[in-house]
């Protein structure tokens, strides 16, 4: 799988940034610094690759996408020397629009050129999954067929586990890498034993329009509706499904998988996230949390499977500016920036200093 070049100028933050997509790409630093404005790039560049037109309009809120972003002028960056947008990927796909072509409404007017098959960096699949993702219900209603996946909220998670529970996963999606491909529901339980120990996940019919997902605790002997359990099994599930399920050569665009999980469960999240990477997927993984950075790092060192040269880490500071940060064969990061999961380091500095203060007086 190559890399891929994300070119964005003009757009929010930034001037003019590239980013380069690994098989498996993360986003990491401090809050209102552009993690959110790359993943909402791909999300209007995979929004506009939709339309088959030169010429489109684009909603500005966009429930598929989980984005609503007003009007037009809060995409151009003032400090940009044009009054334009430019996004582009991989060579090809370019998504450009200028401000005073905009009207006065919650629409976006631009223009999409697609050069040398562009299309083909979507056309595989794209999942995305939201920080703001579905916590427990008692119930969820049955969706028609043509629902968009699992949802970026993860709201169809259940039906799409009912239409593909017969489905076989291929071998390199399993913990353990073999050349057979597995049911679903095994190499499902599989992940979830890894992550939550003892839990396996089954959606069971209630009636004709609603389904439950029930859980079963092995280590209490007891099965319950997920609002039993609490937000970290109904945060994680669909990352799970979504990724299982997809198409090799899809997109996997997470905000947040760490949410609501425990810091080991963290770190295995980064592991499976990093085990999906290595089995053909594009990985996109905005992240406040070291543990994930660190679950995908014993993923290249330990498993045999993922690559370090697939891993890129972006940092971001609080200037809209990154730090391209990789890793070596033995997991070591070529860079350690201040402030990069160092808070623990600080913060016991701080204490001690303190402390040694009040020691002397």
């Amino acid at each position: 799988m190559n890399k891929l070049q994300l070119n964005i100028k003009g757009f929010k933050c930034f001037n003019n940034e590239t980013f380069e997509l690994n098989r498996i790409s993360l986003l990491t630093g401090s809050n209102a610094s552009g993690k959110s404005s790359v993943i909402q790039a791909l999300l209007l560049l995979k929004y506009a690759s939709e339309s088959s037109s030169s010429s489109i309009e684009l909603n500005l809120n966009e429930p598929r996408y989980a984005f609503d972003f007003g009007y037009p002028d809060s995409l151009i960056n003032n400090e940009y020397l044009f009054d334009e947008v430019s996004l582009a990927i991989a060579d090809g796909l370019v998504l450009y629009f200028r401000g005073d072509e905009q009207k006065n409404e919650r629409k976006l007017f631009a223009h999409v050129n697609f050069l040398v098959n562009s299309k083909d960096f979507i056309s595989k699949g794209f999942t995305y999954f939201c920080a703001e993702r579905q916590g427990p219900r008692y119930e969820y209603a049955i969706k028609t067929s043509d629902e968009y996946g699992c949802g970026c909220h993860g709201e169809n998670t259940g039906n799409v586990m009912s239409d593909n529970w017969n489905k076989k996963i291929p071998g390199n999606r399993h913990i353990s890498p073999t050349s057979d491909k597995q049911m679903f529901p095994i190499v499902l339980d599989e992940w979830i034993n890894y992550i939550f120990p003892g839990i396996s996940v089954r959606v069971l019919q209630v009636g004709s329009q609603y389904y439950q997902v029930i859980v079963r605790d092995k280590n209490h002997n007891v099965s319950t509706g997920s609002t039993n359990i609490g937000f970290g099994i109904s945060y994680a599930l669909p990352i799970f499904v979504g990724a299982l399920l997809a198409d090799d050569g899809s997109w996997l665009v997470i905000e947040n998988p760490e949410a609501h999980l425990h810091a080991k469960a963290q770190s295995n999240m980064g592991y499976f996230l990093g085990i999906m990477a290595s089995a053909g997927l594009r990985v996109v993984v905005e992240t406040h949390s070291e543990h994930i950075v660190n679950g995908v790092r014993r993923a290249a060192v330990i498993s045999g499977r993922l690559r370090s040269e697939d891993i890129n880490i972006y940092f971001f500071t609080g200037k809209s500016e990154s730090e391209l940060i990789t890793i070596d064969e033995f997991g070591n990061l070529s860079d350690f920036p201040i402030d990069f999961f160092d808070q623990s380091r600080q913060d016991m500095l701080e204490i001690i200093n303190k402390s040694r203060e009040r020691w002397d007086k």
